[in-house]
């Protein structure tokens, strides 16, 4: 399968020290992403194999206020030591939360595990209000404290970085209603990620109710529903529920609902069961 790739962005530099850091966000298109502000990437560094490795000594040490990184290691290894007195190494696949709240001075590096690369990413979060004020948190997990699910047919893997995914949830105790997932699939397969509570209707359909008298034990039920009418106000996700993944409109142009049974409430309700 072959998707249409609608734009890339490289970012502009944003160095911090010796770390090449591009910043992808904000950018041309979008100025923040609910709460994200920033999103950096720390280009790779091929390390010597003699070379020493980077302690925190504290020469890089900067002051945040309201405001907290989330960091995902993708390989290497980032030592952060903080002025709360949080000190932790996070290694490849692992993942650190720190809230600033209301100040906070830092120092982080990052070497190589295992790897003669190192390579990170880290989501700057605008805090609400009430989390603005609240004293500074750290939090690391490590790659072992990841959740993370195998694909059904082989597809891969996915792993959850913040929020969460059916059962699985980070230890992460942020302040974030969204979510962040780190997605591989293997050469020739794919994985379509379903959300829930969208509220959509159906514009063009037709309906058949009939019974005998007040015998509702007689109730038939038949809806046509025209599958391409599908809208959710999102043209976007509208051609996607029309396409092979969803609705498969060009194979299936109408959706039939025949109920099969009924069952009375006690606010007077009928709830019709049916076979689509």
């Amino acid at each position: 399968m072959e998707k249409q790739v609608n734009f890339a962005i490289h970012g502009h530099r944003a160095d911090v020290g010796e770390y090449t850091i591009y910043r992808l966000l904000p950018n041309r298109f979008v100025d923040a992403v609910g709460p994200f502000v920033f999103l950096d990437h720390a280009a790779s560094i091929v390390h010597e194999p003699d070379e020493p490795l980077k302690n925190v000594v504290g020469s890089g040490a900067h002051p945040h206020r309201r405001i907290a990184t989330l960091t995902y290691v993708l390989s290497g290894e980032a030592d952060h030591f903080g002025s709360a007195g949080h000190h932790a190494k996070v290694s490849s696949g692992g993942a650190q939360w720190m809230k600033a709240g209301t100040d906070i001075i830092h120092d982080e590096s990052i070497n190589p595990d295992a790897q003669i690369n190192d390579y990170t990413t880290q989501f700057w979060v605008n805090l609400p209000a009430q989390n603005k004020t609240e004293q500074p948190q750290y939090v690391p997990v490590q790659v072992s404290e990841v959740p993370k699910m195998e694909l059904v047919n082989n597809s891969g893997w996915l792993k959850v970085v913040s929020g969460e995914y059916r059962s699985m949830k980070l230890k992460i105790l942020s302040c974030l209603k969204q979510f962040i997932y780190h997605i591989h699939l293997n050469p020739g397969k794919e994985f379509v990620l379903m959300f829930t509570n969208v509220r959509g209707k159906f514009d063009s359909y037709t309906a058949k109710i009939s019974t005998v008298g007040f015998d509702f034990t007689a109730l038939r039920t038949e809806v046509k529903i025209e599958s391409a009418s599908i809208n959710t106000n999102d043209k976007q996700r509208d051609e996607h529920l029309r396409s092979a993944d969803f609705f498969d409109i060009d194979n299936f142009k109408e959706i039939t609902f025949v109920s099969i049974s009924y069952e009375k409430t006690k606010k007077m309700e009928i709830i019709i069961f049916s076979e689509i």
